[in-house]
């Protein structure tokens, strides 16, 4: 029974040891898992960081290209007004001229570089102004 008793003890003390063992080992598990989600969340918080940046700054940039693109629109509408004022007074001084010239407007010659219907581009604008140019030279007249 001693013997039994003995055994017992023994067990005890090596079951001790050794759940003692595992406490500590599982502790030092413990405490390196905690260090690595402390890491972790470490890297998580910069990564968030920067991509919060990256946001702010691609929304500038959108919010720029927003306004440039408004600027051009706006441009491109002042360029079209401009051109079509430009081609109103050309045709007005083109018709006064012929008034002058043939007591009449007459029908614009056929010309290949000229489109049908009014100008829709410089290079109408610049053919129009041209044809201009020669009858005044061809009459000697100032329309100003």
């Amino acid at each position: 029974m001693q013997k039994l008793k003995l055994e017992s003890q023994l067990a005890g003390k090596e079951s001790k040891q050794q759940s003692a063992q595992h406490v500590s080992h599982l502790r030092e598990q413990l405490s390196e898992a905690e260090r690595q989600m402390g890491l972790l969340k470490d890297k998580q918080n910069g990564t968030q960081q920067a991509l919060t940046l990256r946001v702010k700054e691609l929304e500038a940039i959108l919010h720029k290209n927003k306004q440039q693109y408004t600027q051009l629109q706006m441009r491109r509408k002042l360029e079209h007004g401009g051109f079509t004022e430009e081609l109103k007074s050309l045709t007005k001084c083109l018709a006064r001229l012929e008034l002058r010239v043939y007591g009449r407007r007459l029908p614009p010659p056929p010309e290949p570089s000229v489109r049908k219907g009014p100008p829709k581009s410089l290079e109408d604008i610049n053919t129009l102004k041209g044809r201009v140019a020669a009858l005044e030279e061809a009459f000697d007249f100032d329309l100003q």
